[in-house]
């Protein structure tokens, strides 16, 4: 687990302690602590898991062979049959994000329907016709805040990762005003999805990188390049490029200048640990025809992927397409520590640190509640004392004090000062050591007042200087205790020790 997983499990302790807290105090506090309540039950109710797995998204343009694929990696003949409905026609018929995981808890592929903001599961054990229904516009699939989500038993598949695909990028999806709202619904699943299910994403394309400006890809590419630029952390977020299909792999190992396609049209990846991918799903019913590798592929395979050269991914390509190559890598990118660490920095960091104010300003309420109890008692202690002419003033322990050394000077005035304020609050407060501990503040205090250019005043040896700083005493001291100012410093222990 890492510092910051342990952060937040910290954090989730801290906050349900204080709640506690702040819900025994008396009803008329309440308006005050349900505020700090109500704050610290939203920060639990939106925390992180910190036990989830990373998960693989698979994003891109339209019609690149994103379900081609994710097939290819999980390879089960049971889930081809299941997503067979893609089959029936050319056009991206998806209509909701579909979570595919390995499971050891399961025996046979179980299809659910989960929510995608709070993942609880709507319904499972979906037949065909019901995933067909719930996935496929074609089928009359309204996207909404759900996905799909296939839990296909371990031993039945060589992926051992989570994968999560997305309805395509749709060029001009807004222009018709009958599909700017089914785009809009889109486009929340995938930040939501994203949020709730931390991972990396795999940008697919067939023929060229582009990513249409504003779109949620490019704006969560951007957002989460900000955000770990501007971090003191150096570790970058990985993001997989997959040109898939004949015609991007021929290309990548052809002519087409990858570089300058790259940064024209896809700048984000500067803010990412990119590595460009060559797979062509359904390899054995549409093999690729290799040309003379052109001037450019040796450059960004030596800058912008794993490859060694042409010759490797030739091989690759026509062995399996390139999926073995491709799981692998997905693989080892999910067991590099920098990966953890960045998706703390996006996920884990933000919460905690608004945890970290709420839970701060929640236990500064309970502090003041107590201390505001505190100090009406001991106001009305002291209204006590004066009825009954057993109030002692400031005065009275310094006549004791100045007696006690006789005809010598004070040699040091902190000692000398703090032995009289802790005597006078003593009176009311019945902890020694809390009261040599306000003594000591109210001490640095006075100092800071009575020589505030720090000229060293409080340091000469002059018989008549405690005379001069008791009359600043006996007002500063007996307020201090009236207006309850030593209640904020002291005596503020964890909540949950």
């Amino acid at each position: 687990m890492s510092i910051n997983s342990r952060k937040v499990d910290n954090l989730k302790i801290q906050l349900k302690a204080v709640i506690e807290k702040l819900s025994s105090f008396p009803e008329d506090h309440g308006k005050n602590a349900q505020k700090h309540i109500d704050m610290c039950e939203t920060c639990l109710k939106n925390a992180p898991a910190t036990d989830t797995p990373i998960y693989v998204h698979i994003t891109g343009t339209d019609k690149s062979f994103k379900t081609s694929y994710l097939l290819d990696l999980f390879d089960n003949d049971e889930l081809r049959k299941i997503f067979s409905v893609k089959s029936h026609n050319r056009s991206e018929n998806t209509a909701v994000p579909c979570l595919v995981e390995p499971c050891d808890q399961v025996e046979k592929i179980n299809v659910r329907q989960t929510a995608i903001s709070s993942k609880k599961i709507i319904r499972e054990h979906l037949t065909r016709q019901q995933f067909k229904r719930l996935y496929d516009l074609a089928e009359g699939a309204e996207p909404d805040d759900y996905l799909i989500h296939i839990l296909i038993p371990s031993d039945e598949t060589p992926m051992k990762l989570p994968v999560i695909e997305y309805p395509g990028i749709k060029t001009g999806a807004d222009a018709l005003k009958e599909h700017q709202k089914i785009h809009r619904i889109f486009q929340d699943n995938l930040i939501q999805t994203l949020r709730n299910y931390p991972g990396f994403l795999v940008a697919c394309f067939q023929h060229k990188i582009s990513i249409p400006y504003g779109h949620p890809m490019d704006i969560i590419l951007t957002k989460y390049g900000e955000i770990l630029k501007n971090t003191l952390n150096t570790k970058k977020l990985p993001l997989v490029i997959s040109m898939q299909g004949e015609s991007a792999v021929s290309a990548y190992c052809g002519n087409t200048d990858v570089e300058n396609d790259i940064k024209n049209d896809f700048a984000s990846y500067y803010n990412f640990d990119t590595q460009i991918q060559l797979v062509n799903p359904c390899n054995f019913d549409f093999p690729v025809k290799f040309t003379t590798p052109g001037p450019y592929a040796e450059k960004w395979i030596a800058k912008l992927s794993r490859y060694k050269n042409v010759v490797e991914i030739q091989n690759l390509i026509l062995q399996d397409g390139g999926i073995s190559w491709s799981r692998k890598l997905l693989e080892d990118i999910c067991d590099s520590s920098s990966i953890q660490d960045a998706l703390d920095i996006l996920f884990l960091q933000p919460w905690i640190m608004e945890s970290e104010e709420c839970y701060s300003l929640a236990v500064e309420c309970c502090s003041e509640i107590e201390n505001y109890d505190e100090v009406t008692e001991i106001r009305e202690n002291v209204r006590q004392a004066i009825l009954r002419e057993t109030y002692r003033p400031v005065r009275y322990f310094f006549t004791q004090e100045m007696a006690y050394i006789g005809e010598d000077l004070v040699d040091d005035h902190k000692t000398f000062w703090c032995t009289i304020i802790s005597q006078y609050f003593n009176q009311f407060i019945h902890d020694d050591e809390r009261c040599r501990s306000i003594a000591d503040v109210l001490w640095n205090q006075m100092v800071q007042r009575l020589d505030a250019e720090n000229k060293g005043f409080l340091g000469t040896r002059e018989k008549d200087l405690p005379y001069i700083i008791m009359n600043f005493a006996d007002l500063y001291v007996s307020n201090a205790l009236m207006r309850g100012d030593y209640a904020g410093f002291l005596n503020n222990k964890p909540l949950n020790q």
